[in-house]
């Protein structure tokens, strides 16, 4: 059953007055091509706790999660690659150039500058501090997708693939000491959302 549709068309919220929608977009997790079926146009990265109760309330309120060391691989060469607007290529110059390598990086980042201020590597719990009704996984998208769709009884749609980065899959870049580093840098992420190192 759908909730009561209560539109707020405040700036830096993900909603969708149409479908009656509240979309908590956690970086580099298909976030774009979800945004782009439910006609979402804002592109802002809040957590939950920074929403007004009252829209969360009376709208369907969702989000997706991944794999936080498959996620710190597409954030890392999604900055390498220059991202999409002045805030990434900033973050590519500061976090990213003074690095030879994915395996320099992990190793010898600043990780309390890099996870406080680069949005893309922020724990996905700093996004999910609060409950949402439908929290899907990045690697079951269109099963997430369909279960929106059928929620907001609209009808169900194919998920575009948009923003895709570039690298081979995620667990070719580490050995044991970066698996344990990103590992001990996202334990809440893994704890919370049950993930696994080559696994969902």
């Amino acid at each position: 059953m759908k909730k009561k549709r209560l539109f707020n068309p405040k700036r830096g919220i993900n909603a969708s007055e149409e479908y009656g929608c509240v979309f908590i977009h956690v970086p580099k997790a298909a976030g774009n091509s979800v945004k782009s079926i439910f006609k979402i146009k804002s592109h802002a990265h809040r957590p939950v706790s920074e929403h007004e109760p009252e829209l969360l309330e009376e709208n369907y309120v969702f989000s997706f999660v991944r794999n936080p060391w498959d996620r710190f691989v597409s954030a890392y060469f999604f900055l390498r690659g220059g991202g999409m607007g002045w805030y990434d290529k900033e973050s590519k110059k500061k976090y990213i150039d003074k690095f030879s390598s994915f395996d320099d990086f992990v190793k010898n980042s600043n990780y309390d500058d890099l996870m406080k201020n680069q949005i893309h590597f922020r724990p996905q719990c700093y996004y999910l501090d609060g409950p949402v009704d439908f929290l899907g996984r990045y690697e079951d998208l269109q099963s997430g997708i369909d279960t929106i769709c059928d929620q907001l009884e609209i009808p169900r749609q194919q998920l575009p693939h948009k923003n895709k980065s570039n690298h081979k899959d995620y667990t070719k870049y580490y050995n044991d000491e970066t698996r344990k580093i990103v590992a001990e840098k996202y334990a809440d992420d893994i704890k919370e959302f049950g993930y696994k190192f080559g696994g969902g």
